[in-house]
């Protein structure tokens, strides 16, 4: 081993893989730089707490430099200088990347983003770089895919958040600085560059080895770090013992003039449970961001944009139990989550999330789960520190923002999906049970009337109505448990067709949930489609008819009875149709497959429909503003993702 010596150093890959710009880890969190970045590393401080009784504080502070201070700044420029030699003639897009960063390495002053924090334990395992054991320092500089984190439920485990902040840096170079618990301090560079020429003036062009990619600044050809602190603003004065924690310097940093504010929105949007229970604090520039100053920061709208604001009023009533909040237990087998909705009324209706931010231990939101639009709620459910805490960080992708079943082993997939629905299952239930109706009360929530029989099994009667002794009578509506089990198992069509779950999201391959818009059956406006066509011929005659398909019908389908393939469609018919035929088709991952459903049985508005074809159900009349109600059996008895098509015939 070479003597001590601090410099750049950019190791040989022996004629290995090439590097180039958009490696997997870093496209992971390209989609919004700024809040990805924010949640990564504010999770790495909560997950390196070190006193569990006082907060984690977190401070984020932009800046000038000159690059003439940027340690090694000539091996560093020279080490770009290769990687323009190297892509120059087989790729221009890396080269112009690379003839940026240069420019900015040649400037006079650079942007700087410190991130700085306190009460965490530091990058322990500095004092031994060479030893891999349980070593924060080597898993966070010199490893991509290692994660040490200590504990079973930390925020962050798959080992790739690191790369975010590289995202921020126009010129790819990072400095860490830390102090840990045990008085151990030190500093290293990181810069992650594409593959350039190695440095060996020996070889000609053609035979010349060529760089890994990354870079470390250190003291010896073992990348040893540096023994003392790495320090850029001036303003920060260095660690004293007692004041343990790590320091961020992101070279080159990209700001915009928005950069506080979405960090600020990231980081509500992520740990607002975590600064409500005093676990956490964040300072970006001068705005303080914790237990006593969040609701201020929240009702300010020249730190929140006003479409988000009134998600924050809500989860932060949530937090407080300010307003009409329920609380409901939800026992999944590996522990239990507890999940309060806040119920509001038409006053504050703006508030209305209708979602749930699912929560887990260390507070952090890992997702949105979709509610039924049309209920006026706002939802939040918390996952401790338990096995159902692990069992799903098991399952989060890398960006932590979504449970994915098919993570898990083959053999625990159903499992892990049924783990899933069931929380989604019983949070809808617990929902929807907010708006049963109370003794004496009438309830029709925002089209609950969909989800209710309008016939007595005799004939069809008015919603709201019932005929008693030969006079209508008005009565109350009210919503029955079974209509809990309905609503929530409802499915609505996507713009381009395809069926979703309202009050679920919309399914995919992963059973992720997403938002999704008011369904509708193509188009818009009444009359005929110009899509689909099914030829057809009058009995009796010769003249031609065509099914054609009815565009502008706006439908819901509701599951009456999954386990024996019974539904309900409701729609409202856009005009007056004498011969009208109803479609069903199965809808696969992301609706590039579409199977035709088949149909059993079938009535209209109360009255039983018979059919030639199990496929195009039908015919039956509808009338211009008819509130129509298809109750329908199929072979089905899974929930799938729905299509439907409504066709009448015409010459």
């Amino acid at each position: 081993m070479c003597e001590d010596k601090l410099m750049w150093r950019f190791a040989h890959s022996n004629y290995g893989i090439r590097k180039g710009l958009n490696t997997g880890d870093a496209e992971t969190f390209k989609s919004d730089p700024y809040a990805n970045f924010a949640r990564e590393v504010v999770q790495n401080s909560i997950d390196a707490q070190l006193d569990r009784d006082k907060p984690v504080t977190v401070e984020f502070h932009a800046f000038k430099i000159n690059t003439c201070d940027i340690p090694g700044i000539d091996d560093l420029k020279s080490a770009v200088k290769r990687c323009i030699e190297l892509w120059n003639d087989s790729n221009s897009e890396f080269s112009k990347v690379y003839d940026d960063i240069l420019n900015k390495l040649n400037s006079r002053v650079i942007g700087c983003l410190r991130i700085s924090d306190k009460n965490t334990v530091g990058l322990d395992g500095i004092e031994r770089p060479d030893d891999w054991r349980d070593n924060k320092f080597l898993a966070l500089t010199r490893s991509t895919g290692v994660s040490n984190k200590g504990n079973d439920t930390a925020g962050g485990s798959k080992g790739v958040g690191k790369n975010a902040a590289f995202l921020l840096s126009e010129v790819k170079t990072v400095f860490y600085s830390t102090l840990t618990f045990k008085g151990c301090k030190g500093g290293f560079g990181v810069a992650d560059f594409i593959s350039g020429y190695a440095e060996d003036s020996r070889a000609d062009t053609e035979s010349r080895d060529y760089t890994q990619g990354e870079g470390y600044f250190g003291r010896n050809d073992r990348n040893h770090p540096c023994e003392e602190f790495v320090r850029f603003d001036k303003d920060f004065h260095d660690r004293e013992q007692g004041d343990s924690g790590t320091d961020i310097y992101i070279l080159g940093f990209a700001q915009n003039e928005k950069w506080a504010y979405e960090i600020i929105e990231s980081v509500l949007d992520s740990f607002m449970a975590c600064i409500a229970n005093n676990k956490l604090e964040i300072k970006i520039n001068e705005q303080v961001i914790n237990h006593d100053t969040l609701w201020s920061v929240i009702s300010n709208q020249l730190y929140i944009n006003p479409k988000k604001q009134a998600m924050f009023v809500a989860q932060y009533k949530l937090l407080k139990g300010d307003g009409d909040v329920r609380v409901f237990d939800i026992d999944t087998g590996y522990g239990v989550a507890k999940l309060s909705v806040l119920v509001l009324n038409d006053n504050d209706k703006r508030l209305a999330t209708h979602k749930c931010a699912m929560i887990r231990y260390p507070y952090m939101k890992i997702k949105d789960f979709s509610l039924q639009s049309n209920l006026n709620v706002a939802a939040m459910c918390i996952i401790e520190n338990d096995k159902l805490c692990s069992t799903l960080r098991d399952l989060e992708n890398p960006q932590h923002s979504n449970w994915e079943y098919k993570r898990a082993n083959p053999q625990n997939r159903q499992a892990m999906r049924d783990l899933i629905n069931s929380i989604k299952d019983q949070i809808s239930d617990n929902v929807l049970s907010c708006f049963q109706a109370e003794a004496h009360d009438t309830i029709d929530p925002y089209g609950a009337g969909d989800y209710l029989a309008e016939t007595n099994g005799e004939g069809s009667e008015p919603n709201g109505y019932a005929t008693v002794n030969g006079n209508q009578e008005e009565i109350e509506v009210t919503k029955p448990k079974e209509a809990i089990v309905i609503e929530k198992n409802a499915y609505i069509e996507q713009n381009d067709g395809a069926g979703v779950r309202p009050e679920i999201g919309q399914s995919d391959s992963d059973g992720d949930d997403t938002s999704h818009p008011e369904g509708h059956n193509e188009g818009s406006g009444g009359g005929y489609g110009e899509g689909d066509e099914l030829g057809g011929s009058k009995d009796g005659d010769n003249i031609v008819m065509k099914k054609a398909q009815i565009a502008g019908v706006r439908y819901r389908v509701i599951a009456l009875d999954k386990d024996k393939g019974k539904y309900r469609i409701t729609f409202t018919a856009p005009d007056t149709y004498e011969a009208c035929y109803i479609s069903l088709y199965i809808v696969g991952d992301e609706f590039k497959q579409k199977d035709k459903l088949s149909i059993k049985n079938m009535k209209c508005n109360g009255v039983k429909i018979a059919s030639d074809s199990e496929f195009e159900y039908g015919p039956f009349a509808m009338k211009t503003g008819q509130k129509v109600i298809a109750e329908l059996e199929t072979n089905q008895t899974e929930y799938f993702s729905c299509e439907v098509k409504i066709y009448a015939t015409q010459k």
